[in-house]
């Protein structure tokens, strides 16, 4: 292994990639003595003799280790110095990584106990070593497991199903975290039904979309989610439709100083911007509370956009109205040009079909609508965008940069 100190100087490519090889043999190695070490302590009873339940409860106490990890060390160094000590020789000479011995163990242990393939099987797999990182390793040991015995990856799926979960964390930056634990058939149908709706999306003038696949990813399933209750079939609850419901002061929708942010039914706060976007095209009931915030009455439901008026903006503005857009009118929402909460009619010549995208693009980046002289929408830009320099807004503009 080649030395190296800071008096060195610059380190070359080719040095920093050595480098990085022998920091992960290193790092290896140490996880491999660490497991040497646990193997120990199991031998000895050192968990028990120190007051817990177990050698992996001590473990976790010990090292503040999650306790599926506590006791998934306390099994691999088990088989590492029984059956898989190949795959423990090549662990504490630096050749696979901690994370590719913990798959080759999960893979080989699926295997039947009585099976001869175990041990090919753990040959196998560390040669793929070489080549497959800890997913694609965990691939091959799937394929193997069919191979020897379909009827145990059977079991393992349903298992898999039986155990699917859902976390949501909040955060205290306002955002929050979802976590999905699922089989890989449940996995491959989501993003079946994403993958269409998180395709890059290029702007009129043709600038590449600049989202990453994760943000992509995310837009898409939040629109899988509003198309499917804009659709109407999901089941009732409580004799009503399931869908987006914010509750808010009259002082918000009007956006007046002062006002309190509005809030989902899920508890999260909402800007009054993001209240007066979402309230262009949807049902808001009235209900008057008195002093003490007790409802005193409940008015009915009034649907801000009719059927008539929609099937009049479909023939107008056929899809998304803003330039450039191909998002047909059933990816669209209604909305209101003068906010009808300031007093705007919901009327055709107040009203245009945006996509989800380009809505919130109007509403929280500056953007202002008028009606042309035909009757049609005409996109209007924010004062810090100039049509002269930027394409996408003379496209927009129906402006054409100058000719040289």
């Amino acid at each position: 292994m080649m030395r190296w100190t800071a008096t060195r100087g610059p380190l070359s490519d080719d040095d920093l990639a050595d480098l990085l090889v022998a920091q992960a043999e290193i790092e290896a190695k140490a996880a491999a003595v660490g497991l040497q070490l646990t193997r120990e302590a199991d031998a000895r009873d050192l968990g028990v003799r120190h007051g817990a339940t177990s050698t992996p409860g001590w473990l976790r106490e010990r090292l503040r280790l999650r306790p599926a990890d506590a006791k998934r060390r306390v099994q691999l160094c088990a088989a590492l110095d029984g059956e898989l000590t190949a795959t423990g020789a090549a662990l504490r000479s630096g050749a696979i990584s901690i994370d590719a011995a913990t798959v080759i163990h999960r893979a080989v242990t699926d295997l039947p106990v009585d099976s001869p393939a175990r041990g090919q099987a753990e040959a196998f797999l560390l040669e793929q070593a070489a080549v497959h990182g800890p997913d694609g390793l965990a691939r091959l040991g799937t394929h193997l497991l069919h191979v020897v015995d379909p009827e145990r990856l059977e079991q393992l799926e349903e298992r898999a199903r039986a155990t699917r979960e859902l976390w949501v964390s909040d955060r205290p930056d306002g955002t929050s975290t979802l976590r999905l634990r699922a089989e890989s058939e449940a996995v491959a149908t989501l993003l079946s039904a994403l993958d269409p709706l998180a395709a890059p999306a290029p702007a009129a003038d043709d600038t590449p979309d600049l989202r990453s696949p994760t943000r992509r990813r995310a837009d898409a399933l939040i629109e899988l989610a509003s198309r499917w209750l804009d659709a109407g079939q999901a089941p009732t609850a409580r004799a009503a439709r399931p869908h987006l419901s914010i509750t808010a002061d009259l002082a918000t929708l009007l956006a007046l100083p002062g006002a309190p942010a509005a809030a989902t039914t899920w508890g999260g706060p909402l800007s009054g911007q993001t209240l007066r976007r979402i309230a262009c095209d949807a049902g808001v009931t009235r209900v008057l509370l008195d002093p003490a915030g007790v409802p005193l009455d409940v008015g009915r439901e009034h649907r801000i956009v009719t059927p008539g008026i929609w099937t009049a903006l479909v023939a107008r503005d056929v899809g998304c109205a803003f330039p450039g857009c191909t998002r047909p009118a059933e990816w669209c929402i209604a909305h209101h040009r003068i906010h009808w909460a300031d007093g705007g009619e919901t009327s055709l010549p107040n009203l245009l079909l945006l996509c989800a995208a380009h809505h919130a693009t109007v509403h929280h980046h500056g953007w202002d609508v008028i009606l042309s002289h035909d009757g049609r929408p005409q996109f209007i830009p924010p004062p810090w965008i100039d049509p002269r320099t930027n394409t996408t807004t003379q496209h927009l503009l129906g402006h054409r940069p100058p000719q040289t």
